[in-house]
């Protein structure tokens, strides 16, 4: 009798136990530190700056994420775009191709290559004003 309480008890446990780890979120992604590619950001480039590795948000500022995963830098004022849009651009492998995705952090911006990203080669934060781009930190 006792070990049959004992072998429902530890059976119980265990699929309460993974129950509750398959009810979990999935786990964030780690992202890497990465390596700033220029000494200073482009003139044109408002409410962020270079940072060692590191692009972070200036004061009074925010970052907003449109529905291509592109992020825009806005005035926390009036929510106005200030120019420049960030994205991540993938240079892969022998001229492969893939995606990345842009990470907002609470006042930075990284690039991440995730589960779902097909990126071979290397993530790169890239802004783009006025239709040129400018890789600014791979990762």
């Amino acid at each position: 009798m006792k070990r049959n309480v004992f072998l429902l008890t530890a059976i119980a446990f265990f699929l309460t136990t993974v129950g509750y780890v398959s009810g979990l979120p999935p786990q964030a992604a780690t992202v890497k530190e990465g390596k700033a590619l220029v000494k200073t950001l482009p003139k044109s480039v408002e409410g962020v700056e270079l940072i060692g590795n590191k692009i972070r948000l200036k004061p009074g500022f925010k970052f907003v994420k449109n529905p291509k995963g592109a992020v825009t830098v806005a005035r926390m004022a009036g929510g106005r775009g200030v120019a420049g849009e960030w994205i991540c651009a993938c240079k892969g492998n022998k001229g492969e191709s893939g995606t990345c995705s842009v990470i907002i952090g609470s006042d930075t911006l990284s690039c991440l290559k995730g589960t779902g990203d097909t990126c071979n080669g290397t993530c790169g934060l890239t802004v783009i004003i006025k239709g040129f781009a400018n890789r600014i930190i791979a990762y």
